[in-house]
């Protein structure tokens, strides 16, 4: 019946409002120590109708599963935020509940959880770097590799050997995608895990940009990274030093779509003196990364001066003209004028000279 409410509060408010598809907002640990409570919070801006529908890695999430590893759905509606609040819980999280999340279909984006359990190995890699090994030690003549709770199969880029009665794991090439949660999984359950980082990357940002004065800029910086990078946004100032920027209502901040705080800078209301180069800085443990973009500021009237420029011209080029067609038409006028008398004088002469032959 709850549901149902929710359901019709969501088709209201699609009537009385203009649709604007915005992204679920989530809240909650990446990584949970097993058997230890699992919370994940998904606030969904009330823009557009969505059907609530929990997802792990795109399945429809166990609903069959009971007691303390079962999953328990609240659902609200935030009246003030005009949002719809969904919250998932779990009493004791165990390696089957580690994945990717989302409360519904349209989310561009989840809400990842890595389950750990025992003795955890931490290690990372680099953007670019050749290979990834990760050592198990486990008695076993062979052993299971998991990651984020799914079982692992060997790939051109995934490969398991064992040497010197050590399993290991050799990732060639490691991307984003192979961040999270390793198990190396022997024979009665022993496990060892691993928690494998990678050091922020920023995706490239756009050389330049050309912004009209007055006009509201919008600049979201793309990051890679576990753990989840933090974000700072500077700017070039005298002698190629860099300043931290500080949110004052001109220069402000929001999450990306990626969901990391601070992932997007905003520009209200762009000054001529805004012009100048922007980087977003990204870092984490293992380390940090940036990307730089020059922001050009046009006048608002730039597009002005150029048409003045050539109206100007038209009005001296047709004054030009109209002086010289004057002038030109007085010298033909003072001409004529003066072939007529000189023909008048002609004709008296003529005249003259017959009276006096008569």
């Amino acid at each position: 019946m709850s549901r149902f409410i929710l359901c019709f509060c969501v088709a209201l408010l699609q009537l009385v409002s203009e649709a604007t598809l915005s992204d679920p907002i989530y809240e909650g640990d990446t990584w949970v120590e097993k058997d230890s409570p699992l919370r994940i919070v998904c606030k969904i801006p009330m823009h557009e109708p969505y059907t609530l529908q929990w997802t792990i890695n795109n399945e429809p999430i166990d609903l069959s599963l009971t007691g303390e590893i079962g999953y328990i759905i609240e659902d609200d509606f935030l009246e003030s935020e005009s949002a719809l609040l969904s919250i998932l819980n779990v009493q004791k999280t165990q390696p089957l509940h580690a994945g990717s999340y989302r409360c519904n279909e349209f989310s561009s984006h989840g809400h990842l959880v890595l389950v750990l359990s025992g003795e955890v190995v931490e290690t990372g890699f680099k953007y670019g770097q050749s290979e990834l090994i990760l050592n198990c030690s486990l008695p076993d003549d062979k052993v299971s590799w998991y990651h984020n709770g799914t079982l692992l199969v060997e790939a051109d880029n995934l490969k398991m050997m064992r040497e010197n009665s050590v399993h290991m794991l050799k990732i060639v090439k490691p991307k984003v995608a192979h961040i999270g949660s390793y198990t190396c999984e022997g024979s009665g359950k022993a496990v060892t895990d691993f928690r494998v980082a990678m050091e922020p990357i920023v995706a490239a940002l756009p050389t330049s940009f050309n912004i009209v004065e007055g006009e509201n800029f919008r600049l979201p910086c793309v990051v890679y990274g576990y753990p989840t990078p933090n974000i700072e946004w500077r700017r070039e100032g005298e002698e190629g030093q860099w300043e931290s920027l500080i949110a004052d209502g001109h220069f402000m901040f929001e999450p990306n779509n990626e969901g990391i705080a601070n992932g997007t800078l905003l520009i209200e209301e762009v000054k001529l003196d805004d012009r100048d180069n922007y980087m977003c800085f990204a870092s984490n443990d293992l380390g940090n990364h940036n990307g730089t973009t020059l922001i050009r500021v046009i006048d608002k009237y730039a597009a002005l001066w150029p048409f003045l420029g050539i109206c100007i011209e038209v009005i001296v080029l047709c004054a030009v003209i109209f002086v010289c067609e004057k002038r030109r038409n007085k010298k033909q006028f003072d001409e004529s004028d003066n072939e007529q008398n000189n023909t008048k004088h002609t004709g008296n002469a003529k005249d003259s000279e017959v009276r006096n032959r008569k």
